[in-house]
């Protein structure tokens, strides 16, 4: 049982139907369907993206883009920038829209063996002692009742399941905005740019071109810095 197919349910339910289990998947909302993140996709993402057969699906329907050309630019202003594909001879990032991203990974694992139940909101979960198995209620009276002896909670970093189990107590410590500057509307040359302004240190913005040539622009506020996730709609404007 998973609760929501983001990047981390859809690829662990995906490893576990490959096992012969049958993982139930449940999604609030219906796809495709959008989520605020980061479209960055590293190195050590790839490897799965392989086995899943999402990589080689991507660069087939040209909705990834490799990050080669780019650099960071440092608090003090010093800019570096290069070619990281002509050094290594592999590619460290590629980018890709998390509405596409996210599509093509609950699909691989529903293709792999698991169900997928969309527009279904979960309400309550809670053991029952008694029978040795979770109960999963929709906030729909009228949808059904799920049972399963184990729960993924894989529900982002608002963790609403795992907070109402008491599983996480703390409030999220990082967030990121994330704004599209559409294709054509913009002088950048760069696959992608990291920007760490001494306000917004150890976070940093960064600017990733996509397959279809517009570009995102994320702002992220990390732990142990002077800013707080409330200031991050005030920092995503200041700062693009």
């Amino acid at each position: 049982m998973y609760n929501r197919c983001w990047t981390a349910g859809s690829t662990s339910a995906y490893y576990l139907a490959q096992k012969g289990f049958r993982p139930l998947v449940l999604e609030k909302k219906e796809f495709p369907r959008d989520k605020i993140g980061g479209d960055a996709f590293t190195q050590r993402t790839h490897v799965h993206l392989e086995r899943m057969g999402v990589m080689q699906k991507l660069i087939e329907e040209n909705k990834g883009r490799w990050t080669a050309q780019g650099g960071l630019i440092s608090p003090s202003g010093i800019t570096y920038t290069g070619d990281s594909h002509a050094e290594t001879n592999v590619h460290l990032v590629i980018a890709v829209k998390r509405k596409i991203m996210d599509e093509m990974l609950i699909r691989a694992a529903v293709k792999a063996g698991s169900d997928l139940v969309e527009n279904y909101s979960v309400k309550t979960v809670e053991f029952d002692k008694n029978k040795g198995y979770w109960v999963i209620k929709s906030k729909q009276a009228e949808q059904e009742v799920y049972y399963a002896r184990i729960i993924v909670i894989a529900d982002g970093s608002s963790s609403t399941i795992a907070r109402s189990l008491g599983i996480i107590k703390d409030p999220p410590q990082a967030v990121c905005s994330r704004s599209y500057i559409k294709a054509g509307t913009y002088d950048f040359n760069q696959d992608g740019l990291c920007i760490y302004p001494m306000k917004l240190v150890p976070g940093y913005c960064a600017f990733l071109r996509e397959a279809d040539d517009d570009v995102v622009f994320c702002c992220y506020i990390i732990p142990f810095g002077d800013n707080k996730t409330e200031n991050l709609y005030k920092l995503h404007h200041e700062l693009i």
